[in-house]
């Protein structure tokens, strides 16, 4: 018998529960102590298609979705089609008996749902009937699960309640009368640690709202949509501005402004909603505005593939806006890196009054795992130079402050009499275009770098120093990277990772003395091109040789990056 060891999958059409199903199926493993990686797909539509859910259960970290299923809940004749192939040799497929007629393997268990949803009260509970079925198969007292049934249904009143309940209670009574194997998972209790279950942007607005956030402007853009979404309802309880814009443009515009004011202010988009973007970033550059962006991938050009991941944006990220200026991309890994970073990006903007970006994607943005409490990743709030009342005489872009961050008066402040200009400015922000103002200009805002690099995070070093291959990455690859690496070690094959958090502005000595102990490098990337490769290459002036990248839209599985490393070693 195997204990807490499991990969569940349920899929069917759109509109059946697919996604509520699986988010509670993880919910009570995570309440159980249990950690949980979930990973949704579905398809870039507004209505219909193929939707699945899956959940990776372990008791410890990492967790990461993986290939092989040990249940598969097929809902529909189409999910059998495209996922009975990952089911294991001694894993089982739970159906509804209407799929009998299309001959099946024997490793189905077939359970009358539209029957038993009906009993319930609808079959719109038919997801629930399968929920109860999953967990009769996994030993979980029905109790457990129902608890998290009222809990997820709390605000739809008893009635819904009640048929979700008796829902859960007929599937799972039926496998337990009618399953006379032996199947060969469990789950079990380890502790009392109740997990959270938490999306990488419900981090990422928590995180923001730590940090201060008191405005949040964006234009819906998977999967970059649910901030909003996430944030709109908390908005009077935390005295949020939530404001759903009329366009890209409108929401950087409207976060900018708001800065300059001094309010914290967030802007949240994907690649092409950031493509209009482009210009205004310039302009906070150039103001000095403090400006944190959101941007969370999608696989591109245009509008792409809107519901799958990718790591495609990072050279735009980086190079985007005309001119020079300074930035920070931070490129978190998981759900507690988001939750960090989004606070560190708020320090870092207001203090050297910079644009500071979030790098995600759907993966990470849309995925959830379990996580304990996060209030250890807290950071103290750092707002930088700020005055409230300046002297006569004020000038916002003073050019004989040493560090090159003049004071930020903020409206209304007395004698704080500013021009926040477009154009390159004076230091009072009049218009100038003298070729020695220029270059004082450019030199004060480029100052500050040597202050920023000190600030942001270094990379993370993971496995043995002694590695047969060493792997260097950057954002969403971390999980999948770090429970390959487990499944080599188990296999004898020593590795590393270095996992990058801050890929801009590169910091040559954070991956150089990595660089040069391996005997072997590989960068891991989910993009055609092999771009932060590349900025190591330009940066570092080495040839990087091996690359494993992934550009379909879905994430690295772990079986991928053993099978890549394995090929990689024996060359």
């Amino acid at each position: 018998m195997r204990v807490n060891d499991l990969n569940w999958k349920i899929g069917g059409e759109a509109g059946e529960g697919i996604m509520v199903t699986g988010l509670m199926f993880s919910k009570v493993c995570a309440r159980l102590g249990l950690e949980v990686y979930n990973y949704p797909e579905y398809p870039s539509r507004i209505r219909g298609g193929h939707n699945c859910y899956q959940v990776r259960v372990r008791d410890n970290k990492p967790v990461f979705a993986e290939k092989g299923l040990d249940i598969l809940v097929a809902l529909n004749k189409e999910t059998i089609d495209l996922h009975s192939n990952y089911v294991k040799e001694d894993g089982v497929i739970i159906a509804d008996s209407h799929l009998k007629d299309y001959g099946l393997s024997e490793r189905i268990f077939y359970l009358p749902m539209d029957d038993l949803a009906l009993s319930a009260g609808g079959k719109i509970t038919k997801n629930n009937v399968a929920l109860g079925a999953s967990f009769a198969f996994l030993s979980v007292p029905v109790e457990n699960v129902l608890d998290t049934v009222r809990r997820a249904f709390r605000d739809k009143g008893e009635k819904v309640i009640g048929m979700n309940e008796k829902a859960v209670s007929l599937g799972y009574d039926y496998v337990k009368e009618n399953f006379k194997g032996d199947f060969k998972i469990s789950l079990k209790p380890i502790d009392d640690k109740k997990n959270m279950v938490l999306t990488g942007n419900e981090a990422i607005s928590l995180g923001a709202i730590k940090a201060g956030l008191k405005l949040y402007a964006a234009y819906p853009m998977t999967p970059a949509s649910s901030i909003l979404h996430f944030l709109a309802p908390l908005s009077h309880r935390f005295k949020i501005l939530v404001k759903h814009a009329e366009d890209e443009i409108s929401a950087i515009l409207t976060a900018i402004g708001a800065n300059f004011a001094g309010v914290r202010a967030m802007v949240g988009t994907s690649g092409g909603g950031f493509s209009l973007m482009s210009e205004a970033l310039g302009m906070s550059a150039i103001t000095e505005t403090p400006l944190v962006i959101v941007e969370c991938m999608r696989p591109g050009p245009s509008t792409g593939m809107p519901t799958w991941t990718d790591q495609g944006d990072l050279r735009f990220i980086i190079h985007a806006s005309q001119g020079e200026f300074l930035r920070v991309v931070l490129t978190p890994g998981d759900v507690k890196e988001a939750y960090q970073l989004i606070q560190l990006a708020f320090n870092l903007a207001e203090k050297y009054q910079i644009p500071v970006f979030l790098l995600s994607d759907k993966l990470l943005s849309e995925s959830s795992e379990s996580v304990d409490d996060l209030s250890g990743s807290d950071l103290k709030i750092e707002r930088g130079k700020i005055l409230r009342e300046a002297q006569e005489g004020y000038k916002r872009y003073d050019l004989s402050i040493e560090d090159g961050i003049s004071f930020r008066a903020i409206p209304p402040a007395k004698n704080g009499l500013q021009l926040a200009n477009s154009d390159e400015h004076d230091e009072y922000g009049l218009v100038s275009e003298e070729a020695h103002i220029r270059e004082k200009m450019l030199e004060k805002r480029f100052k500050r770098r040597g202050l920023i690099v000190k600030e942001i995070p270094k990379p993370n070093l993971y496995g043995d120093s002694d590695a047969d291959i060493s792997l260097i990455g950057f954002g969403s690859v971390k999980l999948s990277v770090l429970r390959a690496m487990e499944i080599l070690k188990e296999e004898g094959v020593k590795t590393n990772f270095l996992h990058s958090l801050c890929p801009h502005p590169f910091v040559s000595d954070h991956y150089l003395d990595f660089i040069k102990k391996a005997k072997r490098v590989v960068v891991i990337e989910n993009n055609y091109t092999g771009q932060f490769a590349g900025i190591i290459q330009e940066n570092l002036c080495i040839k990087i040789d091996n690359l494993i990248l992934k550009d379909d839209g879905r994430p690295f599985f772990p079986d991928e990056i053993v099978e890549k490393i394995k090929k990689y070693l024996r060359s």
